[in-house]
């Protein structure tokens, strides 16, 4: 499971806000359409009541029962925009995937959209490589026994 955290806006400018929160909405509903059955993200109502939280990444993760937080911020200065995203696990605090995201600002909607995407597909990436090699190393430390009953004795054989 992941959630995506409220983008902060560290542009100085509370005006702002609605960019920064149009980017989360994009990238949770981005997110949400790649594999759902596989990958599940946390509903952006309940994503967004950790806006400009103090709580650690822990605890966010306990409270949302996430493996994954994304979290990231974004700057505006004259006609650009810088986007930050990190993919965070919770149970060790350790950035598995970060990136930066420099933009011209001709509209909004398509900045979302295209940094919206991105990051979904890089996520997705991360996540299910990540997930793969979790199940291999799984697979490696699980011993194959074999039980044999005979005349009563059981034997194993690995």
């Amino acid at each position: 499971m992941l959630a995506v955290l409220p983008f902060e806006n560290l542009s100085g400018d509370p005006a702002q806000e609605y960019f920064s929160d149009g980017l989360s909405e994009e990238t949770i509903m981005r997110l949400g359409q790649m594999s759902p059955h596989r990958m599940g993200v946390i509903a952006r109502t309940s994503s967004m009541t950790y806006k400009q939280t103090k709580k650690s990444v822990a605890q966010i993760g306990e409270e949302l029962g996430v493996d994954y937080l994304l979290e990231g911020s974004v700057r505006r200065e004259a006609g650009r925009v810088r986007i930050t995203a990190q993919l965070i696990r919770v149970r060790d605090q350790i950035h598995v995937w970060a990136d930066q995201y420099d933009r011209e600002l001709p509209g909004i909607l398509d900045i979302h959209g295209e940094i919206g995407a991105a990051i979904a597909a890089q996520v997705k990436l991360k996540l299910v490589s990540e997930e793969e090699r979790r199940l291999i190393r799984n697979a490696s430390r699980t011993k194959r026994r074999t039980i044999t009953i005979c005349g009563g004795a059981i034997t194993t054989q690995d």
